[in-house]
């Protein structure tokens, strides 16, 4: 079956799919770690498979380096041209003190802003460290989403039930989302259960990296199928940003 038509069918379906036809966690060109993907490129991906909305979210420190302006305005002209909802946003790190990496007035000029727990704070951290780092980034309220909360520095983060409740608490206090993120397979299933528990909203991304991963969300059906979450959870609309 040849893209064009599987494109074409996928728009006529997603009316009738469980999940938003959004993805708002790519990458491109400006990231360091992508591999074929591009602003033009994810967008016309997201075109061709019906998705109503993505969301261009390079890394805040890669973005840095190459210029918050040149970032902005790349995406921005890619956007007007589109013919679907286009958000110019980025992936921040949190610093250890719950604060962005980038200042809030460079935030502010963003549609979307992501907070990622990329690094432990600090060698020998403790799960208390990683607890109050993510509930200060939480109450600061500075993120619209909380990316792979159980995904941390290249490894799995194992969280007791009382501190993914704290983050449940805190994240639905404060209206930021959480991620249910294909390329990390993050967060844990018991991260999962708590969010649809406590009326966290979910949004499912790709996180991606190559332009195949775009809008693909089978990993996120089957689990929510496996955790019988699937009519329960509530989704990020993008009338929520």
């Amino acid at each position: 079956m040849c893209e064009t038509f599987r494109g074409e069918s996928l728009k006529r379906i997603w009316a009738y799919r469980p999940l938003p036809a959004t993805d708002l966690h790519t990458h491109s060109e400006f990231s360091r770690c992508s591999v074929d993907t591009s602003v033009q490129g994810n967008i016309a991906t997201a075109e061709l498979r019906g998705l109503r909305a993505i969301a261009i979210t390079d890394h805040s420190s890669h973005v840095k380096k190459t210029g918050f302006r040149r970032y902005v305005e790349a995406v921005r002209t890619a956007a007007y041209r589109a013919d679907i909802t286009v958000l110019t946003g980025l992936e921040v790190d949190i610093r250890p003190n719950g604060e962005p990496e980038l200042g809030r007035s460079l935030l502010k000029k963003l549609d979307i802003v992501i907070g990622s727990l990329h690094k432990l704070p600090r060698r020998g951290v403790s799960l208390d460290d990683y607890r109050k780092t993510v509930l200060t980034a939480l109450r600061k309220s500075w993120m619209d989403i909380l990316a792979h909360p159980t995904y941390v520095n290249g490894r799995e983060v194992h969280l007791p039930d009382y501190i993914i409740q704290e983050i449940c608490d805190v994240a639905y206090e404060n209206s930021i989302a959480v991620e249910l993120n294909s390329h990390h397979k993050s967060p844990s299933d018991d991260f999962i259960r708590a969010c649809v528990d406590r009326g966290v909203k979910l949004t499912p991304t790709s996180d991606a990296h190559r332009l195949r991963q775009i809008g693909v969300f089978d990993w996120h059906l089957e689990k929510l199928r496996k955790l019988d979450l699937l009519d329960k959870a509530v989704w990020l609309r993008i009338e929520d940003l």
